[in-house]
């Protein structure tokens, strides 16, 4: 039986809604695998990006690794006890720099778990003759060169001239200590390290004692 002109109408009509339908659900396949291929390179050029960097800074990571296992890590024993250790050290390198007791101002910071050291440290502030408190810094930074008394650092620092007597010299800084604890850094090797994993911890450890 012929079909009537009303009823090819209807039949063009649904074949051009299906052939719709078709088209718009193999676009969507498409762009879900053009961005699920977008994400992956972006992940291999981030991967990419990592190995370069770790690359570079691979001779800076074997010199702390050398540092760290030449030189043993002080043992973490409580935060307490680490407080008492950083503030003693202080106070031993302001008494050798002549600044009293009553020029220093400290303020105990709380301790941070880093992935391959525990830092405790003190916010100080000290007030002096500029050669004193050049001295207090030199001498705080001196002891990195000996295995009892390393590993401390000043992350944070700051200068500022008194103004009623400019031969005052005002000083605000960190002093931290790290502690070994079951993630030290003696215990990884560069080479076989995932690289993702050792950036992320030389964002963390920006300061390496000085040897």
């Amino acid at each position: 039986m012929a079909l009537q002109q009303s009823e090819k109408r209807l039949m063009a009509l649904l074949l051009f809604a299906l052939l719709g339908v078709v088209n718009v659900i193999g676009y969507t396949v498409l762009e879900d695998k053009k961005k699920a291929m977008q994400d992956l390179q972006i992940a291999h050029q981030q991967k990419l990006d990592n190995y370069k960097f770790l690359e570079g800074t691979k001779v800076e990571w074997e010199q702390k690794r050398d540092f760290l296992g030449t030189n043993a890590q002080p043992i973490f024993v409580s935060e307490e006890a680490a407080n008492d250790e950083v503030e003693s050290h202080l106070n031993n390198c302001a008494g050798t720099a002549a600044i009293s007791q009553t020029s220093l101002v400290i303020k105990p910071m709380g301790m941070i778990e880093m992935p391959h050291y525990n830092q405790v440290a003190l916010n100080v502030a000290v007030s002096g003759s500029s050669m004193s408190v050049i001295k207090l810094i030199s001498l705080l930074q001196a002891s990195n060169h000996t295995t009892q008394y390393g590993y401390y650092v000043v992350p944070n620092i700051k200068f500022e001239a008194d103004r009623k007597d400019p031969s005052i010299l005002k000083c605000a800084f960190v002093l931290a200590r790290w502690y070994k604890n079951q993630n030290s850094l003696t215990n990884i090797k560069v080479k076989g390290s995932k690289g993702r994993d050792l950036a992320n911890s030389y964002k963390n450890i920006k300061l390496l004692a000085s040897k």
